[in-house]
């Protein structure tokens, strides 16, 4: 299975929101509550940040509490107060694929040196599986997908390329 999940940054904010209020195990009835109200405070904050930005404005920044996975919200735009973060975690598949990992193979408390391993890491593995996933396709063969082991934190993966091929689409499509 070579899928980067599109929802990501919604399913690693449930993680660290689920972490802060102490909601136990992952549940997706009530992730997909979180992830509407995700969605809704996201543009909700981009919206304001601009509106905030071209009025020249303070904007607030609107957060989650410990309901935002059974109360789906409903918002006004949001203007007037400081300390706006409108950050979106650019490495969040990375991010999740480790906190999966160090799940799996019970390796405690995030690490950001190692993280710095597992995600050059990641980069690399996701990389050579889609490459031969493309010319498994084309060749009609089956393709086997590379994997983490538990040393995937603390050893640089080296991965012979799969093909010679410099012209390599690597276009995810979603649905």
């Amino acid at each position: 299975d070579l899928t980067i999940e599109y929802d990501s940054a919604a399913k690693l904010a449930y993680n660290q929101w689920r972490e802060q209020y102490n909601k136990g195990d992952f549940d997706n009835e009530r992730y997909d509550i979180f992830k509407a109200n995700y969605e809704t405070l996201t543009i909700s904050n981009v919206v304001a940040a601009k509106e905030a930005r071209e009025s020249g404005e303070v904007c607030k920044r609107l957060d989650f509490d410990e309901s935002a996975d059974t109360v789906i919200l409903e918002i006004a735009p949001a203007t007037e107060s400081p300390n706006v973060d409108l950050t979106i975690e650019y490495d969040s598949a990375a991010k999740l694929a480790y906190n999966q990992w160090r799940e799996q193979y019970n390796k405690g408390d995030f690490d950001n040196e190692r993280y710095d391993i597992f995600k050059a890491n990641y980069e690399t593995l996701t990389i050579s599986n889609v490459v031969a996933a493309k010319e498994a396709r084309e060749s009609g063969e089956v393709c086997k997908r590379l994997d983490f082991d538990e040393s995937a934190d603390t050893v640089i993966l080296e991965i012979a390329p799969a093909t010679e091929s410099p012209n390599v689409d690597l276009t995810i499509e979603y649905d």
